[in-house]
């Protein structure tokens, strides 16, 4: 039961990472790159690792759920889909809104979020005026995905597996978590800035990954990418 509803939770919502991203790029009018071109599809790809990141931390809550009701030899399957109908909340409304901010903009969201604190009525007022065909794509994309987690997601209710067969599972699992988070043997988690390593910045727009980046700004504090940013204009002026 561990192994199985802990690989299927992360199989969903990287799916569905990748569906919901890919609806919100086609709602675009027009894209730095067609989506069918062969950059377009190598985009796709480079961005899968983002999807990925995404994916295994939104299944951390369903992960440790799991090894407590195999602690007390229970089945949580409803807590795995309550988990799982909050995880996809915050992608859809993550993608969609970095969508609509690109919309309005022309770039992702980053650290700007912070700016938008005391003004969330008014935003959502003005994406449902000018954006509505974007906001009704993703509610409908949310409402189709809470309805296959909930009558058609398949979760197992199988025996427990033999303890050392589910320590092993545990230990390998915590070691894919660290290497898809931090992109391979690092020593931090990846910063969503690292989307621009495929080496054009259009590829990087359709490859970002709002989840993870918003997740991760959140994380970090609204100080952290300013900070970082006033240094390297520090630097720029000590050049001139």
């Amino acid at each position: 039961m561990l192994v199985i509803n802990t690989i299927t939770s992360f199989a969903f919502l990287i799916v569905a990472i990748f569906i919901t991203k890919l609806l919100a790029l086609l709602s675009f009018v027009e894209l730095p790159i067609e989506l069918s071109s062969q950059d377009g599809i190598d985009a796709l790809l480079f961005g899968i690792n983002f999807d990925a990141s995404a994916a295994v931390l939104l299944t951390i809550p369903i992960f440790l759920s799991l090894i407590i009701a195999n602690l007390f030899k229970r089945t949580p399957n409803y807590l795995i889909r309550f988990s799982l109908s909050i995880a996809i909340c915050w992608v859809v409304i993550t993608t969609f809104s970095d969508a609509i901010y690109a919309k309005e903009a022309s770039k992702h969201v980053t650290f700007e979020l912070f700016n938008a604190q005391g003004m969330e009525v008014s935003l959502i007022l003005t994406a449902f005026k000018n954006y509505f065909g974007t906001v009704v794509l993703g509610i409908t994309c949310l409402l189709i995905s809470l309805f296959f987690i909930w009558r058609y997601l398949p979760l197992s209710n199988r025996k427990q597996a033999r303890w050392y067969f589910n320590c092993l599972f545990i230990f390998l699992w915590l070691v894919i978590t660290l290497i898809i988070v931090r992109g391979g043997w690092k020593d931090s988690p990846q910063s969503p800035m690292s989307v621009y390593k495929i080496g054009d910045s259009e590829k990087a727009f359709i490859a970002w990954d709002a989840p993870y980046s918003i997740g991760y700004y959140l994380f970090k504090g609204d100080l952290a990418p300013i900070e970082k940013i006033t240094k390297v204009q520090r630097r720029s002026n000590l050049r001139f």
